[in-house]
């Protein structure tokens, strides 16, 4: 169901090299939610560091899309990046748990994701 692992840099390295290492793979880091910051900002107090990505890439959805409008709803894909006991953890929801509950025609696109996605996470801890 999900994808998780670990790195000894901080949240915010892996945060940049996700960005760097998405470009590579010709995805893009479409957001950036710095959790601690917006919580903090509506007066809840959150002591963890945790952001949260929305990445995706245009040609995959674009074939999403054109296979049904309500993939829309789980785009774009997220990763999440926290620190726990000292460690920083990254973790996704792998893309054909979701892609499914829509159709099943999508499972190629779904592992190319799943790939991908695993690729530049890997790549950036």
């Amino acid at each position: 169901m999900k994808y998780s692992t670990k790195s000894k840099k901080s949240v915010q390295e892996v945060v940049d090299s996700i960005v760097r290492n998405s470009k590579k793979r010709d995805f893009g880091v479409m957001n950036i939610y710095d959790v601690h910051n917006m919580l903090h900002s509506k007066g809840a107090s959150f002591t963890g560091d945790c952001q949260v990505l929305d990445i995706s890439n245009p040609h995959h959805v674009l074939n999403l899309l054109s296979t049904s409008m309500d993939m829309s709803m789980i785009l774009p894909s997220k990763v999440f990046i926290h620190s726990e006991n000292g460690e920083t953890v990254i973790s996704m929801i792998k893309a054909k748990q979701f892609y499914r509950k829509f159709t099943d025609k999508l499972d190629n696109v779904a592992d190319e994701v799943e790939k991908e996605m695993i690729a530049i996470i890997d790549s950036s801890k």
